[in-house]
């Protein structure tokens, strides 16, 4: 598990995106031309997302990316 307070928010912040726009993981592999075990590690901390990733996941969801990193920049460095 990656356990950095700030990737822990990160990781929390895109699953809740992707489950406000009511996409399964599923769909958003699909749109994202990935595995769902690629959005499921993401998700469950096992793998890093990469910032163009994390721009396309929260481009599909509809989540302005600027707004998931101010929460992130709230939570605690370490």
């Amino acid at each position: 598990m990656l356990y950095t307070p700030r990737y822990e928010a990160l990781r929390l912040q895109l699953q809740a995106v992707r489950i406000k726009a009511q996409l399964t993981q599923t769909d958003l592999a699909q749109k994202m031309r990935k595995t769902q075990s690629y959005i499921s590690k993401v998700e469950n901390g096992e793998r890093y997302v990469d910032v163009m990733e994390f721009i396309d996941w929260c481009e599909i969801c509809q989540e302005p990316p600027n707004r998931i990193l101010q929460k992130i920049l709230k939570s605690p460095k370490s």
